[in-house]
This record gives C-alpha cells, sequence and structure tokens, in this order.
C-alpha cells in the first residue's frame, strides 16, 4: 500500500517507545512550542511554530497571503486522542497569478537527508478543514540540490471533523555524496499550479487547515500511539534549531576602555541552552534608557559566533556605563534570537 493512499484507522496495539524515545521524527509534533509568537499574518515564507515553516514559490505575477495559529483544545475534548492542549491551524491563498508552477506549503525539514532512508516509512496526522476539500502530502530528500524530486504526493480527502490518517511511503535510498544542511522535508501542500514542479495535478484548497499529533516514523502496521516526550525535552530538541534569549546585566558594557582596544573592554559572551546544529544567525535588540544618556553608537558586532554561544561587542563613545534595558527599573536586559534552522 506503500505511496497509495491515505487511511482512516483505529488502533489499539501499544508499541515501545523506541530507542532513545525518538521514534517519531518530527519535532513539536503537537505543536506545543511556538518561541515566535502564537498568531502570523503575512506574505513571507519562513518559520513559525517551532520547527515548522511556511513555503511558498513560483506565483509570478500574483501575490501569497497566509496565516498560521495556534488554537488551544477545549479541556476534556475527545475528538483527537492523547490529550493534546494544541492544535494547528495554517491557511493561504495565491492571487493573481496565472494557472502554473506555484505552490504553498506547510512543511517541516528533518535534520539529515538519509533518516529512513531506502526504509517504509508511515506518516500519522489528525486533520480536519474549515471546508471539505484535499490537500497533498508529499516528501522531499533535500540533498542541497534544488532539483531533488518530490516523492508520495498522496491526496488527502479533509472533513469539517476531525480524522485520522494514515500514510505508508517508501523512502528512496540516498546513494552518493550530500551537502551540509540536508534534510528530509514531510510536506502539507494546500494550493498547488497545473504544472508544478511536485507533479501533481493542480488544485487549490482554499479554507483553513486544522492539524494535530503529527508522526512520522519506520513503519508499524499496526502502530497507533502518538509518542509523548517530555514537554522540556521536546523543547529543547526544539531549540538545536531556534533559541531565544537574554543577557541580564546591571551594567552591560563597562565604560572607561577604548573602542578598538584589543581585546575589547565591551565585550559579553552569551551562552546557549542548547548547542546548536550549526553556526546560528544571530540577532539582538537593544533597547537604551534613558535614550541618549551613555552616548551609544548605532550597530554592534559579533565578533565570536560558536554552536554554543556568541560575544557581543558593543561600542560606546564615552567612557560612562552602559545600560541596556527594557523599561524602567527592569536592569540590563538584551533580547536575542539564535537561528540554526535548516
Amino acid at each position: 500500500m506503500a505511496n497509495s493512499a491515505a487511511l482512516l484507522k483505529s488502533f489499539v496495539a501499544p508499541v515501545d517507545a523506541g530507542v532513545g524515545g525518538l521514534r517519531n521524527k518530527i519535532i513539536n509534533g503537537q505543536f506545543t512550542h511556538w518561541q515566535r509568537g502564537t498568531s502570523f499574518a503575512d506574505t513571507v515564507v519562513g518559520y513559525h511554530a517551532d520547527r515548522w515553516r511556511i513555503g511558498a514559490s513560483d506565483f509570478i505575477g500574483g501575490s501569497l497571503s497566509w496565516t498560521v495559529e495556534r488554537r488551544l483544545f477545549d479541556p476534556g475534548q475527545t475528538d483527537v486522542p492523547d490529550n493534546p492542549t494544541y492544535y494547528l491551524d495554517f491557511a493561504s491563498e495565491i492571487t493573481g497569478a496565472p494557472p502554473g508552477t506555484e505552490r504553498t506549503l506547510l512543511s517541516q525539514r528533518i535534520e539529515n537527508v538519509e533518516t529512513l532512508s531506502g526504509e517504509e516509512a508511515t506518516l500519522s496526522f489528525w486533520a480536519k478543514g474549515s471546508i471539505p476539500g484535499t490537500i497533498v502530502i508529499n516528501f522531499r530528500q533535500n540533498t542541497a540540490t534544488p532539483s531533488s524530486p518530490f516523492f508520495g504526493n498522496i491526496p488527502i480527502v479533509l472533513s469539517t471533523v476531525w480524522q485520522f490518517y494514515v500514510i505508508r511511503v517508501d523512502v528512496p535510498l540516498v546513494v552518493g555524496p550530500v551537502a551540509a544542511g540536508n534534510s528530509l522535508n514531510v510536506h502539507f501542500m494546500t494550493q498547488a499550479g497545473a504544472s508544478n514542479p511536485a507533479g501533481v495535478p493542480g488544485f487549490q484548497y482554499t479554507g483553513i487547515v486544522s492539524l494535530a499529533n503529527i508522526q512520522f516514523e519506520e513503519d508499524r502496521v499496526n502502530d497507533p500511539d502518538f509518542e509523548i516526550r517530555d514537554v522540556g525535552y521536546e523543547l529543547q530538541l526544539c531549540q538545536r534549531y531556534y533559541e531565544i534569549g537574554h543577557k541580564v546585566e546591571s551594567t552591560f558594557a563597562t565604560g572607561g576602555g577604548e573602542v578598538g582596544v584589543s581585546p575589547p573592554t565591551h565585550e559579553n559572551w552569551f551562552n546557549y541552552k542548547v548547542t546548536k546544529r550549526a553556526t546560528a544567525a544571530v540577532t539582538i535588540s537593544l533597547n537604551e534608557d534613558p535614550p541618549t544618556s551613555s552616548g551609544i553608537r548605532p550597530g554592534f558586532a559579533i565578533p565570536t559566533n560558536r554552536i554554543d554561544g556568541f560575544s557581543l561587542r558593543f561600542a560606546s563613545n564615552v567612557s560612562q556605563d552602559v545600560s541596556i534595558i527594557t523599561g524602567p527599573a527592569a536592569g540590563g536586559f538584551a533580547p536575542w534570537t539564535a537561528d540554526a534552522e535548516l
């Protein structure tokens, strides 16, 4: 039945937790963690719920809009098992583009393209739509070659009530070298032009897709159970790819030193809670209060950036203390993000 259809199933057989408690290759499959925020409406692609990315391409001559939101299950609900707290709503629309190669999708990029390589695998999830309609589930082995083919391409007919879907798919065997940043991608595709590179017939789903309890694992024919992991451990898995934090200092960088002196006297080190999969792109917000008291020059430098943390070099043009804070009496506070997503 590989690569053929989605099955609505009712299972009862228990299974073990798998080696290391990582039977499920999907991270944040219950949409518990949202470090970037919990509601988005935008026109650009990117990550939203931790490890989940909106993708879109080839809508030449048109415009894309989409929404992603965290939703709360009613306490005591019985529609979706395992007592999930949250689910995700996703909707997208491409307007003004002629039918062609455009597509939109919600995806997770699983680190290491050789994950489940050459094996039969199972994707299971709960889903519903705000209106009845069809979306497509497909996969892609990203070996850092843009032309890597999609596979699977399985249509899913959504109802307006929660249903359980099971998809079995043959994952191709990866042969030959792969580049850094490779991944195995799982896609929930909601729109596609008639000649899109996924190779599916053109379709447009215009409703809201709701998803919960997503799991992708080595094939287990009678495997019903969602792998429940400790919420703190799941957060650490997310933080391998993206982390937010802050540095608290009563004096963020002390005065009296001179800019350009080596070693600098205006530098602080930021430790990550979790080592990143690769060197992260770091952004930091520096808010001065009062706004002009310390003579802060615009800009800063990150002279050292490693997978375990980074240093911030901050330029002051006067010999007085520099305190970075977010409000009165907040102390020194420098919020930052580290992005090592695939």
